[in-house]
Formats: C-alpha cells, sequence, structure tokens
C-alpha cells in the first residue's frame, strides 16, 4: 500500500540534485508498482521529519530525510537511494566498517557511506516513534504484560526493539564493485546495497522471512532458528496508525509544521487525542526576548552567530557561542564540523545556513560543509553559492 506517493511536482536546478531526484523518482515507481496491492506493507516515499527533541550541536532542530521508507508488521526498511551513473566501491576499512568512494571525472573520490546514512536515520525514526508509542501502540496484556512490567515496570508496547533494517538502491546507471567481496552486515538484520530493480524482490523476502520466522513450521517442524527474525510486531491497527502518523509528521522544506496528532488515521479508526503543545519556557532576568514566530510557508532568516572581527581565516566573523573568544579550532564530530574554543571549551557548530539565499541545511543535507586542507567551505545545493568560511592557522 503507498501511503505517501512521491512529489514530482517540483523538481530541483542543477545537474547533481536533479539527478538524485531521478533516482528516487525510480525507486518510487519500482514501489509503487511491487507494493501499491501489497496489505502487508505500507510505503511512504520522501520523508522528512523535524524533532526539536533531536536538536543539532547548534540548537537547531534535528532532520531526518528518509528518501523511502517501508513499514511491515514486523519493522521497518529504510531505503537510501544513490544516484550514480558510473561506478561505486565498497570495501571493508579494517575495522568492520564499510568505506565507499565514486568514480568522478575519472577518479575515485570518497564519499560518505550510505549505510551509516541510513542508520543515523533509523536511530532519529526510533527515537521519534518512541516518544510517541502511547498514541501509535496498545497496552499488551496477559503474560506478555507481565513480563514486560517485570523487565521495563511498564506494559506499554513501543518502538525500542523495531527491526529497522537498511537496503541502499543504486539507480540502473550504476555499476557497484565489491572490494575483496566485501558483504552486507547480517545480524541481527540484513543489511543489502544493490541495484534499485532488485529492492522490491529483496523487501518482498525480508518481510516474508519476518512473518515465517516464527511460525510452527519453521520452528518445531524444521527445527529452523532465524535469530531474531519475526519477534517483534504490530498488530494490524497499529500499523496503520504508525504510517498515517509518520505522513502526517512529514514537513517538507519551506513549509510550516503539519501536527500529526490533527490528522485522523487510515481505516475509520478514531484519531487519538492530541497531545498538549508544548508550552514556551520562561524567559530568565537579563535574557534578551524571543524572536518573533515564523508564519507557516516562510523562510526563516539566518540566525547570527556570535561575531568576531573578520579576518583572512575568519571571513565570517565567527566567535565562540560560549564566552565570545577567538581562540577556535575546527574540528570534526559525529554531527559535523565544529569549533572548540580554547578559552571556554564550548563547542559552536559551524553554520549550514546559506548568506545567498537563506537555505537552511541538516544533518548534510541542503547546505553542507565541507574541508579542503586547512579551508572549510560551506556549499548551498539550493543556489550553487561556495563561500570559504575558515581556514585553520590563519588569523
Amino acid at each position: 500500500m503507498i501511503v505517501k506517493e512521491f512529489d514530482a511536482s517540483n523538481p530541483p536546478r542543477g545537474q547533481r540534485l536533479r539527478a538524485g531526484f531521478d533516482a528516487e523518482k525510480q525507486m518510487a515507481f519500482y514501489l509503487h508498482r511491487a507494493f501499491a496491492t501489497d496489505a502487508r506493507v505500507y510505503v511512504l516515499n520522501g520523508v522528512r521529519l523535524v524533532d526539536p527533541e533531536q536538536a543539532d550541536p547548534g540548537g537547531t532542530p534535528g532532520v531526518a530525510q528518509i528518501d523511502h521508507l517501508v513499514l511491515h508488521p514486523h519493522g521497518a526498511i529504510i531505503i537510501e537511494s544513490k544516484s550514480v551513473s558510473e561506478r561505486l566501491k565498497v570495501k571493508d576499512d579494517g575495522h568492520g566498517a564499510d568505506e565507499w568512494s565514486r568514480m568522478s571525472d575519472g577518479r575515485w573520490v570518497g564519499m560518505r557511506s550510505p549505510i551509516r546514512q541510513a542508520g543515523m536515520q533509523a536511530e532519529f525514526l526510533r527515537t521519534y516513534l518512541q516518544r510517541h508509542r502511547e498514541q501509535l501502540r496498545e497496552r499488551a496484556t496477559g503474560l506478555q504484560a507481565a513480563a514486560m512490567w517485570v523487565l521495563r515496570g511498564s506494559d506499554q508496547c513501543g518502538f525500542a526493539n523495531m527491526p529497522i533494517q537498511l537496503f541502499v538502491a543504486i539507480s540502473d546507471k550504476g555499476d557497484l564493485e565489491r572490494v575483496r567481496g566485501w558483504k552486507e552486515p547480517s545480524r541481527p538484520f540484513l543489511t543489502w546495497a544493490g541495484k534499485a530493480d532488485n529492492v522490491a524482490e529483496m523487501i518482498h523476502r525480508e518481510v516474508t522471512r519476518h512473518g515465517e520466522a516464527t511460525t510452527f513450521t519453521n520452528t518445531a517442524i524444521r527445527g529452523k532458528d532465524d535469530g531474531d527474525y519475526g519477534v517483534w510486531e504490530m498488530t494490524a491497527a497499529e500499523l496503520s496508525r504508525t504510517a498515517d502518523f509518520l505522513k502526517a509528521s512529514d514537513q517538507p522544506r519551506g513549509q510550516g509544521r503539519v501536527r500529526p496528532e490533527d490528522s485522523a488515521p487510515a481505516g475509520g479508526e478514531p484519531a487519538r487525542p492530541a497531545t498538549p503543545a508544548a508550552q514556551p519556557r520562561p524567559q530568565r532576568a537579563n535574557e534578551p526576548p524571543p524572536p518573533p514566530p515564523v508564519a507557516a510557508g516562510a523562510r526563516s532568516a539566518p540566525q547570527p552567530t556570535a561575531r568576531a572581527t573578520r579576518s583572512p581565516g575568519n571571513p565570517c566573523g565567527v566567535a565562540c557561542k560560549g564566552c565570545g573568544g577567538e581562540s577556535l579550532a575546527a574540528q570534526w564530530g559525529k554531527f559535523g564540523y565544529y569549533w572548540k574554543c580554547a578559552d571556554c571549551g564550548v563547542n559552536t557548530a559551524m553554520p549550514t545556513v546559506c548568506s545567498v539565499c537563506g537555505e537552511q541545511g541538516a544533518r548534510g543535507e541542503g547546505v553542507k560543509i565541507r574541508k579542503e586542507g586547512l579551508k572549510y567551505f560551506r556549499k548551498c545545493e539550493g543556489c550553487g553559492i561556495e563561500e570559504c568560511i575558515w581556514v585553520e592557522g590563519l588569523r
């Protein structure tokens, strides 16, 4: 069942962005052809979740942009679409992780691991759903409820142990080279990378595998142990509520927030009571007043960072957000590039707001920071502007 169709109404400008758009459109077509009438799975294309509770280091709400999401009774599958016109290469990095590179202008260049990228989206999704578990899932009954009370102190079913599998879909024109026979992780659940036209078949296999794992035929007659497959489960009503909730939670760029609580679930079920809106934090003494709210559909203006004297090494005039000092050192962390202050130890995220069009980047999407030697650049995918924001060691 297709819960959220791919939005092809506004294709982006720029060759690279358009190629990514076309790859997602192609994948959405394959999913529609395979699952439009399949009641076991719910497909959502192009889901963008915004969550203030999972804020980025700079304090901006966290964002997860999921290309394609497949929900089924025993979990979910995140599909990361990759537009490739030439070759991709993946190998083991020597420590059990995957290392990816792509052919560009006749040479191999490193790229972000799409598996790790999808993994970050999976944890974001899991945390988001777990916080709304009471409106999406029922309470356990009988022996299951008793066991949950002993183990967790609650009989409320949730999403903490929900299997979320990671698939990487390579566009049809691309070629994936597995260096030294690299294989995807298979435990506790299969991670998969391959051509986009094979994704639907792999989804069919994995959903069926979950469904058959704990059947009497598999366990008693065949004596087959399939690990954690099939252990976690949602009812049909819970699955439908979760799919509708995520569709209502989608926040396309430049649009105001749609409250998922205000959207009635499909299947004729009554909508759950809306959760109360969060109350604003009381203003502290000597604290400047909060900025006025932004109207729905309006783009937020770039928020200024603490300013220092502009210089060749600091063309943006950035200062520490903690003490206003200028003793900064560029570093890389879990959430991206940032500056570490030698005076107070506070971290200041490198700004991902385009100074030209005002586009706000998040989690490596839209506006990105890249490093080239000692220089750090900010590039906006929307308007194509790239500017140097920092030169390490030069003041």
